[in-house]
């Protein structure tokens, strides 16, 4: 079985893949070759940056993301290190300034749709 981490343990600069079963997720996979359809960052404790239709967001809470996310088979948690320590707390501070640079920025759907077209 694998290891669990709980949301208290996620550290900021964690990467959380996820594994959709909907129709866009599938189509992610089978395009990227890959077992995950999306990843988010571990923003800030108990909070995720990531791109969902609406934008980027800084401020999805953890635990309600994934309490509302019926169509995941899986997410597996990346752990960043440096040279097999933690990210310090410059490396994190630069991941979240790059997060914020990315805020409100929307989701490329438009490209998600022609990929589809595409593939048919």
């Amino acid at each position: 079985m694998p290891d669990t981490i709980s949301i208290a343990a996620l550290r900021p600069g964690d990467i959380l893949l996820h594994a959709g079963t909907g129709e866009i997720s599938k189509l992610i996979k089978w395009a990227s070759d890959s077992l995950y359809s999306h990843a988010a960052l571990v923003y800030a404790p108990g909070l995720l940056a990531e791109a969902i239709s609406g934008g980027v967001h800084l401020d999805q809470s953890i635990a309600a993301r994934l309490a509302d996310h019926d169509e995941v088979t899986r997410i597996d948690v990346v752990r960043p290190v440096n040279g097999g320590q933690p990210l310090t707390g410059a490396q994190v501070g630069r991941l979240q300034a790059a997060a914020q640079a990315l805020q409100g920025r929307k989701f490329a759907l438009n490209q998600m749709a022609e990929l589809g077209l595409i593939c048919v």
